[in-house]
């Protein structure tokens, strides 16, 4: 409104000017009258001001950051001849757009201190204007957090001292939200009239940024009419459709020119706060003020009242047009009426008291000159600590001093109870209670005392006295301050060492905090010092001392004396630091380095000085010193540091560059130095040694050694030199003595370019030995021969004369080292190194190898023997070190004999790797029983020889000649102590197995007896340990551990579904199952079983089929069968059964009703009585129990089944006497083929598919056409 009534008025004298001079004149005098200090305002496309219709393009307003509001296609309808009248009457202003970049800067202009009534401004003429709008009104996201888009209209007039407003702004970003403002006021009545409405959707920019919980919609309404001397507003804020906040703000008139206020306002504020705080207000808060500012500018606060669930503050205050208090009684009392901790409504990190309490008071208006404070807190809570109580207390004066300067004085105290932080260092330092106190005196003009203050804790204190001052412009602080610790413990945690001892600390002087200008002397006492360092600990021992005394001003800093004392030591300083350069001298004196620890000893002492011409650079650097018997603790170096070593270092830093004018340590037999200087493009260092008597280092140490170093970079290439000869060298180990009797000469040079290594020359002499050297670049390869010949390496290893050569190749590439280096000597040595190598050899990949044949190892491997080519491996993997090598012997295409039981294995593949005391074995071969074998796992190399084995068996053929043969899969496991106590545990799966009942008969011949070997040669003996046959005389066959090796134990489940066949004497049965072997291998406890799939036993031509059949592990590697075939006579059924071991069963027949065995035979082979069978047929009968009692042979029939690979063969006859063939043949696991053929040329062919272990689909067909296809569910009870 301003702005546009300026505008206005600039036009006004634009009636005397022609309308040719529009853009040139109006435009710069409206800019001229509008623009001001830090404001520029720019008008473009300024046309028909002299029109009834004047337009602007734009009109831009700008500050010292540039333009921050902008006003586009601005529309004045006005009538012009209104002007002559002395009015401005404007029908219309618009503009298309109105946008706000931002908050213009504030000015720097200074508001007045008096204060003046409210009036309207006076203008020479009435503006009136009918329509004011703007289509599009735009804020930028920096004003109220967000881009803001909407639309304003309204209207004004302002003229004889009346004006009245009505602006309406209503957001069209599709965000509802409104501000409606009408208002006018009359001078000559002071009528002031106003009413005011915000209204704001959910999510609205007021809820946003004021950051009320859920930003709910808001409705904001002020309100109110009356003469501005006794106006009342009434103020009302809802949200969310509910009343919030409703009462009154009151402007007043009161005597003597005296301004009245008053504010009452009240209602249930919960919703508008966090749930947490709703405790804390309650649905009732009420504020109530009253009071009145003087024409002097004097303030009069008759009542303040704010009240909520847990707060009530009242208080009135009478302060002084100075603003000195004339008095003042403010009362706070917070608490919970439920007696709980209140969470207080402010922001960051939760705080919580039980109870808090404030007095504050004083009442210089009735006379009394005293103030006093009363302020407790209970039960506070923070993330940071905890207290159970807090109390400050304070008293004291405020009044004038005889010439009438304000001034005031007093004393406060605090104490605290049960602080907990929750820092576990600071809770320890600070403790559980802290009490302190201070008093103060001030007066207007003159400095700020602060006296007795005193803080004290559990077992620490501080006090002192202070004077603040400010008269000079700047504070200045002078004073003392001491500090008391009786423990310094209880910082341990804090200063993360175990810290100990007691200390006081001081200071006195001046400081000024704002230009750190300072003026002071600062003490340390301490007593018995440790920082948990025991060298340092040793040092502090007993009595400390630090004193300093130093100044800061514009010169520099001056230290004026520092001195640090301890046990045994003393460090003195003095000089200046300034920016032009420091100026320190320094002196040290350690007495007795012994209170460091027992490996220190001796004494030390020294003189440095720091001289320079800045602060970082042309410095000079000296430090000279000697020392005592020096002791270090390696007992090598404290023999060469007996008697005087001296010290001197002059160094000189200029523009990044050291230079070493001297740097030399001189001994009593050996002396080094260091000349040269060194910066970050070039360098130039050499240092040189002599020792002359090794001895000196104690122990075996003999002979004498000295050289000289080189080191220098230049133009990007460095170089290193190494010239040294050592003579008569011991070392107090035969063999490395033995090779460097003589004298010993090395030389070496070498560089590095961009990273490239180059070595000019290595060369290695004494009279038992000589080593060469060189290393140059191909490309990106740089290579290194290596050429090394002891003269008799007998030298080494007794008995072995001869000289060793060695010869190899090393090539450097992107960082690597490739080695090639083979070594050749008597006794048939023949090695090789290879691999790679980082720079520094801390990454280095190398291989050892050798050749040698496995029969070597058979005088250790017992019942076993080897054969065949071996290769050494060893491996260096990381740094040099016996915990980076590895080792690893090999075989390939080995056999290996097996004595118990009896195996052979062929093309065997195995190695054995060494490493960290450990041995990883992998073997694999072919069984000659066919099928495979392969072992892997870790080995400990140290008892009990702690294994983890793996053998995985593939198909690996098993054969008992007189009992069974079978092929087995499976992975079994090793694991546990090899010397004894390991555990054999694993799944194995039986394929084609056939367990043979043995022709002859068992139960005939007697066992042979135990043998006593008589006179027993030492290589029969041998072999028969390898074979297992020492111990209980066992030969692997039966169910004993066989041998008297160690004892495992045993968890194997073997897994053999089907194709598992009884076969011998008459029989052809297939089995299937599982079972178990438990217990140890000198106890096998073998369970579970197999049960019949299908079977049939041949007698005669006769065919039986059995109906029940099982295969037992009871307790014996031997099985237990069980066989039982029934079927019909001319007078009622006959079984046949075979039971027993499965090396030894018994036939028995039997028959209901019951007859004899022999009886029952003959009618299940001929159909009738023993007395009625023909010679013929009794000579049948016994062919037939010959077959069964194992005397009769596998038949032709089992010939021909093994001949054509099947499973099951048969010839017999059919129902009709026609001759008929049959054959049987598993496919897969689970898919079995049966084909049917006879004499009559009928054929049959069915197939059996086995979907589980109950589940089976079958299904035939014939050769006339017939099929035939069923699910079959069987289960066993």
């Amino acid at each position: 409104m301003r702005y546009t009534a300026a505008f206005l008025l600039c036009l006004t004298p634009a009636v005397a000017f022609a309308q040719e001079d529009d853009r040139t004149f109006l435009s710069g005098l409206l800019e001229d009258n509008l623009s001001g200090a830090g404001r520029e305002v720019r008008i473009e496309g300024f046309q028909g001001a002299l029109s009834s219709r004047a337009r602007m393009t734009s009109l831009t307003i700008a500050d010292d950051e540039g333009v921050w509001l902008r006003l586009t296609d601005v529309l004045l309808d006005w009538n012009r001849s209104a002007l002559f009248g002395g009015r401005v009457s404007v029908n219309a202003l618009t503009a298309a757009e109105i946008t706000l970049e931002r908050l213009p800067n504030a000015g720097e202009d200074l508001p007045s201190p008096e204060a003046a009534p409210f009036s309207l401004p006076d203008l020479p003429v009435s503006v009136q204007i009918g329509q004011i709008t703007a289509e599009k009104i735009t804020l930028g996201p920096t004003i109220l957090g967000e881009e803001i888009t909407a639309r304003l209209d309204g209207g004004a007039n302002l003229g004889d001292g009346e004006g009245n407003a009505r602006l309406e702004l209503k957001r069209t970003d599709g965000t509802a939200g409104a501000l409606v403002l009408e208002g006018g006021f009359v001078n000559s009545s002071r009528e002031l009239r106003l009413d005011l409405s915000l209204q704001e959707p959910q999510g609205g920019i007021a809820a946003r940024m004021i950051g009320l919980p859920g930003e709910p919609a808001l409705d904001l309404a002020v309100k109110g009419q009356g003469r501005i001397e006794n106006f009342t507003a009434n103020v009302a804020l809802r949200s969310d459709g509910q009343e919030r906040v409703a009462g009154t703000v009151r402007l007043a008139s009161e005597k003597a020119g005296a301004k009245g206020f008053g504010l009452d306002l009240k209602g249930d504020v919960t919703p508008l706060f966090l749930p947490d705080y709703h405790d804390f207000f309650g649905p009732d808060v009420s504020l109530k003020a009253e009071g009145s500012q003087s024409a002097t500018g004097a303030l009069n606060l008759s009542e303040l009242r704010l009240e909520a669930a847990a707060l009530r503050l009242s208080g009135t205050a009478d302060i002084a047009a100075d603003g000195m208090p004339n008095a003042f009684d403010l009362n706070l009392d917070l608490s919970a009426a439920d007696g709980q901790p209140v969470r207080l409504p402010l922001s960051g990190d939760p705080v919580e008291v039980i109870a808090a309490k404030l007095r504050l008071g004083f009442a210089g208006d009735q006379g009394n000159d005293g103030w006093s404070l009363v302020g407790s807190v209970t039960g506070l809570n923070t993330p940071a600590l905890t207290a159970d109580a807090l109390s400050l207390e304070g008293k004291g004066r405020i009044g004038r001093s005889a010439d009438a300067r304000p001034m005031a004085d007093g004393s406060l105290s605090f104490d605290s109870a049960g602080l907990k932080m929750t820092d576990e260092g600071l809770d320890q330092a600070v403790g559980a209670r802290v009490i302190g106190q201070t008093r103060f005196d001030w007066q207007s003009g003159a400095p700020l005392q602060i006296s007795d203050l005193k803080l004290e804790g559990e077992d620490y204190s501080a006090e002192g006295t202070f004077a603040v001052a400010t008269d000079s412009g700047e504070p200045e602080i002078t004073g003392r301050i001491g500090a008391v610790l009786q423990d310094l413990g209880r910082i341990s945690v804090l200063a993360g060492r175990a810290t100990s001892g007691k200390g006081t600390l001081g200071w006195s002087g001046s400081l000024k905090p704002l230009s750190g200008a300072f003026d002071g002397q600062l003490s340390v006492d301490g007593s018995d010092l440790t920082i948990g360092l025991a060298e340092v600990d040793g040092l502090l021992r007993g009595q400390s001392l630090v004193s300093l005394d130093a100044a800061r001003g514009p010169e520099g800093t001056q230290i004026r004396a520092l001195d640090l004392r301890g046990q045994s030591l003393r460090v003195q300083g003095q000089g200046w630091i300034r920016s032009t350069g420091p100026d320190l001298t320094a002196r040290l004196d350690f007495t007795d380095l012994a209170v460091m620890g027992p490996s220190y000893g001796g004494s030390l002492s020294a003189d440095a000085t720091l001289k320079g011409k800045a602060l970082d650079n042309d410095l000079n650097l000296t430090l000279k010193g000697s020392g005592t018997d020096l002791k270090t603790g390696i007992a090598e170096a404290d023999g060469f540091l007996r008697g005087t070593t001296a010290l001197d270092i002059d160094g000189h830093l200029l523009d990044g560059v050291v230079t070493l004018r001297q740097a030399a340590l001189t001994g009593q037999t050996w002396n080094a130095g260091v000349s040269g200087f060194a910066g970050m493009e070039s360098r130039d260092l050499r240092a040189r040694f002599n020792v002359q008597d090794l001895s000196r280092a104690g122990g075996p140490y003999r002979g004498r050694v000295a050289g000289n170093l080189t080191y220098a970079l230049a133009s990007g290439t460095e170089t290193a030199t190494i010239e040294a000869e050592a003579g008569e060298i011991a070392l107090g180990q035969p063999e490395a003595d033995r090779l460097l009797r003589g004298t010993t000469r090395l030389s070496a040079a070498g560089s590095r370019t961009a990273g490239v290594l180059r070595l000019d020359k290595l060369d290695l002499q004494n009279p038992q030995l000589s080593a060469s050297g060189n290393a140059r670049q191909e490309g990106d390869r740089r290579l290194l021969g290596l050429q090394a010949r002891l003269n008799d390496l007998a030298l080494l290893v007794a008995g072995v004369p001869g000289a060793l050569t060695l010869q190899g190749d090393v090539t450097e590439r992107d960082g690597t080292l490739t080695l090639d280096v083979k070594a050749r000597g008597p006794g048939g040595i023949d090695l090789s190194v290879a691999g790679t190598s980082g720079l520094n050899f801390a990454n280095s990949a190398l291989r050892i190898t050798g050749s040698a044949d496995a029969a070597l190892a058979n005088a250790f491997t017992g019942g076993v023997a080897l054969r065949g080519p071996l290769r050494l491996d060893l491996a260096l993997n990381g740094a040099p070190a016996l915990s980076s090598l590895s080792g690893r012997v090999s075989l390939s295409d080995g056999r290996m004999t097996i004595a118990n039981p009896a195996m052979g294995f062929s093309g065997l593949q195995g190695t054995v790797n060494l490493s960290g005391g450990r041995a990883e074995v992998t073997l694999s071969g072919r069984s000659d029983a066919g099928g495979s074998v392969a072992l892997s796992g870790p080995i400990t190399l140290s008892a009990p020889f702690q294994g983890n084995l793996a053998v995985v068996l593939e198909r690996l053929g098993l054969r008992d000649p007189q009992l069974y043969e079978t092929m087995a899969s499976g992975r079994v496991e090793i694991s546990g102590p090899l010397a004894g106590g390991a555990m054999i545990s694993g799944r194995i799966r039986l394929e084609e197995t056939e367990l043979r009942i043995p022709s002859t008969g068992l139960g005939s011949s007697a066992a042979i007896p135990e043998m006593r070997h008589v006179y027993e040669p030492a290589g029969v003996r041998a072999t028969r340990a390898r074979a297992g046959l020492l111990g209980d005389g066992t030969n692997g066959s039966g169910s004993g551990a066989g041998g008297g090796g160690p004892v495992y134990g045993l968890n194997l489940f073997i897994l053999a579904e089907n194709q598992v066949f009884i076969r011998g004497r008459g029989l052809d049965a297939e089995l299937g199952g599982s079972f178990r072997i438990s217990g140890t291998t000198a106890n096998v406890v073998p369970s579970g079983g197999l049960d019949l799939i299908r079977g049939r036993l041949d007698l005669l031509g006769k065919r039986f089929s059995f109906a029940e059949g099982t295969l037992q592990m009871e307790g014996s590697m031997v099985p237990r069968i069980r066989l039982v075939a029934n079927t019909d006579t001319v007078d009622g059924t006959a079984s046949v059964i075979i039971d027993g071991p499965a090396d030894q069963p018994e036939i028995t027949f039997a028959s209901s009703p019951e007859l004899p065995q022999e009886e029952v035979v003959a009618r299940l082979l001929f159909g009738r009585g023993l007395t009625s069978l023909t010679p013929l047929q009794a000579a049948q009968l016994a062919s037939a129990v010959a077959t069964l009692s194992g005397k009769g042979g596998a038949g032709i029939v089992d010939s021909l089944r093994r001949n054509f690979g099947l499973d099951d063969f048969d010839v017999s006859a059919s129902e009709n006497g026609a001759a008929a063939v049959r054959a049987g043949k598993y496919l897969s696991e689970n898919v079995y083929v049966d084909l049917k053929l006879d004499s009559d040329g009928q054929s049959e062919v069915s197939i059996n598919l086995d979907l589980s272990k109950s589940v089976t689909v079958r299904g035939r067909a014939t050769a006339d056409g017939n099929t035939g296809l069923g699910i079959h569910y069987e289960r066993d009870y």
